[in-house]
């Protein structure tokens, strides 16, 4: 039967994953909007999750015991493990458990793809992100308790803190189905927010929607923001355009790794996690490992330009030609995305004379003399 419908509808047969995916993000929508109307926030608090882990098994069949045991693991791990020792278990043992997920088919068990893949990442991030959560709220409570008078308690007074979270309210947030499959990834301190929040239920979804059809429905027929209104926003490097990339993630990786490990290796380390997130495929790693070394070279040849002192731009024509080689050098680094095997990318880079990793190197060597001359103190006649 199967053959028999992708034989006849071979268009379908090849987007057969798309059309499972946008009817699971409908199905989910309804139910979202179902328990927006007819449930209490109490409600939504206890059914979210199970929500999120019935989906899951329904789609994913055996697949879906590979987010369990990660699961189950932190709601055990946070009940009985110290703050300090949860964070270090929470963070590398879920990562070595998402990389030997990567190799499990070889064994004779499911393949992690497809959906399974994308629920498997996203739990990734919000057992680890809980994790450093509950660290971050018992060691405000020991600054507050030693009475430590030091930069860390001053920051403890603008920022707020989770309550450790039961058993039964850590598995709704981790199986909770907003976002589960497609992300955005959120903290579960948002998440209780919005759990709690009275204000949540009164606000009208329908007429903001039934606003922007409305405006939809004269703005299209006249072709109206078919053409570019400033001022259009975009980043001026690699830096900034890295940031701009998947901010949900982006959030996670600044917030729970680059800021938490040491200076001199932040970038780099950065890199390799968020390689690894993605998978294990040698391309992944030599795409964001380049990044750390455009983004050194960029930093040199910022601050060896000269900005204007009214604006704090750049002079035009740098800025032209630098968003040209930044553009060039994500679509490079791309390629690794692409073509996943190290043979392949090696082979394409080396037809590409690696002109990426060369300019860099060269670029941050001038600028570094050029930013070294400039600090040099004059000697006194």
């Amino acid at each position: 039967m199967t053959a028999t419908w992708k034989q006849n509808y071979p268009f379908l047969a090849r987007i057969e994953g798309d059309l499972i995916y946008g009817l699971l993000l409908a199905v989910c929508a309804i139910i979202a909007t179902l328990l927006r109307k007819k449930a209490s926030l109490e409600i939504r608090r206890n059914v979210d999750g199970i929500i999120g882990f019935i989906i899951t098994v329904v789609i994913c069949k055996q697949v879906a015991f590979y987010s369990l045991v990660v699961v189950l693991a932190h709601l055990v791990a946070i009940r009985f493990l110290p703050h300090r020792q949860l964070v270090l278990f929470s963070f590398y043992g879920t990562f070595i458990y998402l990389g030997f997920l990567r190799v499990i088919h070889n064994f004779g068990f499911p393949k992690l793809e497809f959906i399974g893949n994308a629920i498997q990442l996203l739990m990734t991030l919000r057992v680890i992100g809980l994790s450093y959560e509950i660290f971050d709220s018992k060691e405000s409570e020991r600054r507050k308790l030693e009475k430590k008078d030091d930069d860390e308690t001053k920051k403890d007074e603008n920022r707020r803190f989770i309550n450790v979270p039961s058993t039964w309210e850590a598995f709704n947030y981790c199986y909770s189905f907003i976002g589960l499959f497609t992300g955005p990834y959120y903290t579960y301190q948002t998440y209780y927010d919005a759990m709690h929040s009275e204000h949540l239920q009164k606000i009208s979804v329908r007429s903001l929607l039934l606003a922007k059809i409305k405006t939809l429905s004269w703005t299209l027929p006249t072709l109206i923001g078919f053409y570019i209104l400033g001022p259009v926003e975009s980043s001026d490097g690699f830096r900034s355009g890295m940031r701009a990339w998947n901010r949900s993630v982006q959030f996670w990786l600044a917030n729970f790794v680059y800021k938490r490990s040491h200076k001199a290796i932040r970038m780099p380390y950065t890199m390799f996690i968020s390689a690894f997130w993605h998978g294990i495929h040698p391309g992944y790693f030599l795409s964001f490992l380049t990044i750390p070394l455009c983004t050194t070279a960029e930093d040199l040849v910022f601050a060896a330009i000269p900005r204007d002192e009214k604006t704090g731009q750049h002079p035009r024509w740098f800025s032209i030609i630098w968003r040209f080689i930044r553009m060039k050098g994500f679509e490079m680094m791309a390629c690794g995305f692409l073509l996943l095997t190290w043979e392949d990318t090696v082979r394409l880079w080396s037809c590409l004379y690696w002109w990426l990793h060369f300019f860099m190197i060269t670029i941050a060597g001038i600028s570094f003399l050029i930013v070294s001359i400039r600090k040099k103190p004059k000697k006194k006649e």
